[in-house]
């Protein structure tokens, strides 16, 4: 269950900001840290599924940076 909702987070913030974002914002914190500061950001998929054995997760591309009021 733990790992599930760290690997969601973790999902979340990689289609959100990269894979800099994920060490920016995840190294040096403790796994209750994580949970605590990341309960409500887990942006739900899009769509899921498996195409030729292979399991994918769609989301939402994150906001384009030109156009954020």
């Amino acid at each position: 269950m733990i790992r599930r909702r760290l690997n969601a987070i973790k999902l979340s913030i990689l289609a959100e900001e990269g894979k800099d974002g994920v060490y920016a914002k995840l190294n040096g914190k403790t796994v209750s840290q994580i949970l605590e500061l990341y309960e409500n950001f887990v942006r739900p998929p899009l769509d899921g599924g498996s195409l030729r054995d292979i399991r994918y997760t769609l989301y939402d591309s994150p906001p384009d940076e030109n156009n954020r009021g």
